[in-house]
């Protein structure tokens, strides 16, 4: 039998954070954490000024590498 995982995702003011969870215990087996690459480009955001601002495709980009390192991580060996 295969176990059970469910995957929660935490979007951040800088970057996503993916966590996979296994059902049976809720024993943490892989994490990741993609910043998002046009997090201080001019015009999206002034840290100093406590602006935060996103490009739209920030949040799908890093969703998609972040996820990819998770789940590479839990086809890994050791998992």
């Amino acid at each position: 039998m295969s176990e059970k995982i469910v995957l929660g995702l935490d979007f951040g003011s800088d970057s996503v954070r993916p966590l996979a969870v296994s059902c049976l215990d809720g024993t943490e087996i892989a994490s990741a954490v993609s910043y998002y690459p046009r997090g201080t480009e001019s015009g999206y955001s002034n840290p100093r000024a406590n602006q935060i601002r996103h490009h739209p495709l920030d949040h799908i980009e890093s969703m998609t590498a972040s996820i990819r390192e998770t789940v590479t991580t839990l086809n890994e060996p050791s998992h």
